[in-house]
């Protein structure tokens, strides 16, 4: 009995014992903060519009509009994934590279809200490789007034079918396309201060046209204001030139502008209201900042940009055109700085033929050449940590 007794004792002490007693439990993760809106999430997929496969290797850049958000990454077999995002409006741009298969740029936006989760598809016009995809469109444009070149530049879109194709700056009314297949186009041109123009354009194989149009000026009334930006190195005081600046508009590209010797650009022909300025130069950090116009009133801004970080990006560029056949110089051709697929400056030659590009960091670049007089020339070339280059480009004439 006793025996008995003793073994419940120890049966209710070992029960006691073990209701004591605080097992482990797996760690949990701390509740996400319910005040933060940037956990946004946006899977862009870029896919041939012909074939349906996913387009790999595609450089697809978002840009936050009026923000500090801006990132390039290359797509995969998924696509492209971005995260962190928080809500506003964002600018999309996707862009290829294979010669073998040049494809469409495409330029778009979208809204994002308070930690939304999205996935974009978007078709990519693409050409096969053919041996009539040489053809060559010049744009020249006039005021429908003055009957000469505007007196402000705009923005110069090539559309085939729903895709934007290319798309080029319109400077002193001209505005150039290369390496363009036999088909139906429209071209599309915002200028600030004139009315939108589109216009049809059908091209043969390897044709080489030159389209002329007049553009119809806004009414003036409100539209005369101006804001000049003066942009410089922030460590150094030193001004910057050559610095590609975009004005935004409702969120498009309504003019672009490059920086004198002076580190200055000038847009005019404002019309009252709210203008997004952004800034882009070679081994800097992009700036952008929003500027809001009254009537006719004019704001100058200056922008100080801040090197990134790294000492190779000092290299410069000094490039040299001349006729083939003459060997003189050829003023007024239209000089491109590319890099990854994207154009980062133009410049025209001067009276000797020579353009400059400075501040640019170690990779490689491409060279595109326009004028209406010679035939458009392209050529690559790589660029080592602080390198100064001379590069000497003969064209032919037509």
């Amino acid at each position: 009995m006793k025996r008995v007794v003793l073994l419940s004792v120890v049966a209710l002490g070992a029960l006691l014992a073990s209701s004591c007693v605080k097992h482990p439990t797996e760690p949990k993760e701390p509740p996400p903060k319910s005040d933060s809106c940037c956990n946004g999430t946006l899977l862009i997929v870029p896919y041939d519009s012909v074939s349906g496969e996913i387009i790999s290797g595609a450089s697809v850049r978002l840009q936050k509009q009026n923000g500090d958000y801006s990132r390039t990454i290359p797509s995969d077999s998924t696509g492209a994934l971005f995260t962190r995002l928080c809500p506003g409006t964002y600018a999309i741009r996707i862009a290829t590279e294979s010669p073998h298969k040049p494809c469409a740029v495409r330029e778009m936006t979208i809204t994002m809200g308070c930690n939304e989760t999205k996935t974009l598809r978007v078709p990519i016009r693409c050409e096969r490789e053919s041996n009539c995809c040489h053809g060559v469109l010049i744009v020249f444009a006039m005021d429908s007034l003055r009957m000469s070149p505007p007196s402000a530049s705009g923005i110069v879109r090539l559309w085939r079918g729903n895709a934007i194709i290319q798309q080029a700056e319109l400077r002193q009314g001209q505005a150039a396309f290369d390496g363009l297949c036999p088909g139906e186009y429209t071209v599309e041109i915002r200028a600030e201060g004139y009315q939108l123009k589109e216009i049809p354009v059908r091209l043969e194989c390897n044709e080489q046209k030159l389209l002329r149009l007049l553009l119809s000026p806004m009414p003036k009334e409100c539209c005369e204001g101006k804001i000049k930006v003066v942009v410089r190195d922030s460590v150094r005081a030193t001004a910057l030139s050559g610095v590609r600046i975009r004005l935004w508009k409702g969120g498009a590209i309504i003019a672009e502008r490059a920086t004198d010797s002076e580190g200055r650009a000038m847009f005019d022909q404002l019309c009252k209201g709210v203008y997004g300025v952004s800034i882009y130069a070679e081994g800097y950090v992009p700036k952008e900042f929003v500027i809001e116009l009254g009537c006719n009133q004019e704001i100058e801004r200056l922008a100080l940009l801040s090197p990134r970080e790294g000492q190779c990006c000092h290299g410069a560029l000094a490039i040299l055109v001349r006729d083939s056949e003459t060997g003189k110089p050829v003023d007024e051709a239209i000089v491109g700085l590319w890099a990854g697929g994207t154009l980062l400056r133009t410049k025209e030659t001067d009276d000797d033929g020579q353009v400059y590009f400075g501040q640019l960091c170690n990779r490689r670049y491409a060279i595109s050449v326009h004028h209406e007089d010679y035939y458009p020339f392209e050529q690559s070339l790589t660029l080592e940590c602080n390198e100064q280059a001379r590069l000497t480009i003969a064209l032919r004439p037509r």
